[in-house]
């Protein structure tokens, strides 16, 4: 935990609860080292669809009249707004330090642009965080253009059910409180940022950040060193990310059992990063309430409760790029590598489809489940187009 600092330190670091990577961490923003403090912000109310069973969370603001997706972002303690935007925020209010898994880098900071969600405007009284999320869109293939964090989350209830692809931000929580599951504690750090206690199979206890930036699962180095030495934990393939701050290697892996309240699960994949996290991938198998004022979130049994983790690779990882998908990267001797697919590759079409029927979801599920699965793709390099066939190995 960082030490108590003033409001307005110069430079102070803003501590990020991700990465950038092809569904395997989407968390971008981050959490400020500095202590949290109450903040004035609009009511908010209402129901808004959103993407099902795990998907980016993607809230339609209006910004001068014009709708902008903001990813709603329990692991971000500031919420920020895209490089492309500039020209419609406040006045600069100066900088600060982003901390990234890669490193530090420097980012601006300005007053609020007018936004809006349905109607209701959003704003708070600290600066809102600028930063470049080019890698996001690519990564993602949605066309994110902000982050609403906990500076705005703070003093809301949020529910979330995934299965039906719905969030509503509530006014009060209903007197039959069983009907939304268990109840589980939340604490927060003194930047703000939630986290759930688990246990592990070791029946030792971790903080996890609770991360709807994120996709993915994470361990901190070296809880995730101590589990795979004490044989808690097995070792899966590594993986490649982007961040705000550069790109990141690390390895993955199951944990045998952990366990978040009265729910137990076994061989959750988790990454090897800087943080404990449970992001997308885990809250969607829940009807999800966070009653955020009353420091806890409520879960409930979804439909995608019993979903199976991702137990396939394929050895790449995917960015969108003016409407296609490009091959952003190869791992050596990986899958891709085997079949001949090459960085920069473009794919035209994958099992007889247009890659432009597969949204980033659909096509995710594609490459990261089963084992042995053969995946026909047509690749376009150059000035040529040809087929492989792609056979995913077990991660």
């Amino acid at each position: 935990m960082s030490p108590r600092l003033p409001l307005k330190a110069p430079n102070l670091p803003i501590h990020i609860g991700g990465s950038i990577a092809l569904w395997l961490m989407l968390a971008t923003l981050a959490c400020a080292a500095d202590s949290f403090e109450e903040n004035e912000v609009a009511r908010l109310q209402g129901e808004f669809t959103i993407g099902k069973q795990g998907r980016l969370i993607l809230l339609p603001i209006k910004i001068s009249g014009k709708r902008h997706d903001f990813m709603l972002d329990t692991g971000a303690c500031r919420s920020g707004i895209d490089v492309k935007l500039r020209d419609i925020v406040g006045r600069p209010r100066g900088s600060q330090l982003l901390q990234t898994p890669a490193g530090q880098t420097m980012v601006e900071t300005y007053d609020w642009p007018t936004m809006t969600l349905d109607g209701q405007q959003i704003k708070t009284d600290r600066p809102i965080v600028m930063v470049d999320l080019t890698e996001l869109r690519r990564a993602s293939g949605a066309p994110v253009h902000g982050i609403i964090g906990m500076d705005v989350l703070r003093n809301r209830l949020v529910q979330i059910e995934s299965s039906r692809g719905v969030l509503r931000f509530l006014d009060a929580l209903p007197k039959d409180l069983d009907r939304l599951g268990s109840r589980i504690p939340i604490e927060f750090n003194i930047d703000g940022a939630p986290y759930l206690i688990g246990q592990l199979a070791d029946e030792s206890r971790e903080k996890f950040l609770i991360d709807t930036g994120a996709h993915g699962n994470s361990l901190r180095t070296s809880v995730f060193d101590q589990q795979l030495e004490q044989k808690q934990l097995r070792l899966g393939s590594s993986f490649r990310s982007m961040t705000v701050g550069g790109e990141i290697e690390g390895n993955r892996g199951r944990v045998l059992k952990l366990s978040i309240g009265p729910f137990e699960h076994e061989g959750l994949r988790v990454s090897r990063v800087n943080l404990s996290s449970l992001g997308l991938r885990y809250f969607s198998r829940f009807d999800v309430t966070f009653d955020f004022p009353g420091q806890a979130v409520y879960l409930r049994k979804g439909e995608n409760f019993a979903q199976s983790e991702p137990n396939a690779t394929s050895g790449m990882a995917l960015n969108w790029i003016d409407g296609k998908v490009v091959v952003k990267s190869v791992r050596e001797d990986g899958p891709a590598a085997t079949a001949g697919i090459k960085a920069n590759d473009a794919l035209i079409a994958i099992n007889g489809k247009s890659a432009d029927d597969y949204d980033h979801y659909s096509l995710r599920q594609l490459l990261i489940y089963e084992p042995g699965r053969n995946v026909r793709m047509r690749i376009a390099r150059d000035d040529r187009q040809f087929d492989v066939k792609l056979v995913l190995d077990e991660d």
